[in-house]
């Protein structure tokens, strides 16, 4: 939702350059996804609704995050003009995500023990070949929006995003404008919150000050 939310207001405030100058020119935004997540999210599966300590189940908190972005980018995408939204899987990198992160034990070691066993599978890269598709997509030209891994544009991870026989364009956007404005309200419940929390704070600092004099 940050990201969203920070990449809405610098369109919004004309702070990227196509939107700032009467210009042809395109900005390019990338959005970090991962395929097998977003394909297989599902909110039925290992979702935690505990916001202070959940597991990091794939499929379930992780897959819906990342499947979220996914829709919200192309709104994003077909809201705004002269902006590229990419959504971008680097791939399997292995990194401290998951093990420096004072999660649970089994976290820790699992995610040890995950990429142990899954590199004698997939090809796991570096961290320089992870981020070479999103350094593509940003200073490419000739990328258009949409989903991309290995340096080149591919299908959407869920089956029901590509448009065929069985998904027409309407009803791919209608979810994906479902999700959109759910992410909305979900910003402005939390702008709200922080404000009551300044609120708060501020006729806090003025009874002391008050008591001080």
């Amino acid at each position: 939702l940050s990201h969203l939310y920070l990449a809405k207001e610098m369109i919004e405030q004309k702070l990227f350059l196509s939107t700032s100058l009467k210009s042809s020119k395109i900005s390019n935004i990338v959005i970090l996804s991962s395929y097998l997540p977003a394909k297989y999210s599902n909110e039925n599966i290992f979702h935690h609704y505990n916001k202070t300590h959940y597991p990091f189940f794939l499929p379930g908190t992780y897959g819906i995050a990342k499947q979220s972005s996914i829709r919200t980018g192309r709104i994003l995408n077909q809201k705004y003009t002269n902006i590229n939204v990419h959504s971008v899987h680097p791939g399997f990198a292995s990194t401290e995500l998951g093990i420096n992160r004072n999660g649970l034990f089994i976290e820790k070691y699992g995610a040890k023990f995950f990429w142990y066993i899954i590199s004698y599978f997939v090809r796991v890269k570096t961290m320089e070949e992870a981020a070479s598709t999103s350094i593509y997509c940003l200073l490419s030209d000739d990328a258009g929006g949409g989903f991309y891994q290995n340096n080149k544009r591919s299908e959407w991870p869920k089956t029901s995003d590509n448009v065929n026989e069985n998904n027409n364009k309407e009803d791919i956007r209608r979810k994906d404008e479902k999700c959109w404005n759910q992410s909305m309200t979900l910003i402005d419940e939390i702008k709200r919150d922080i404000w009551k929390i300044k609120m708060k704070e501020g006729r806090k600092d003025k009874k002391e000050e008050e008591a001080e004099e």
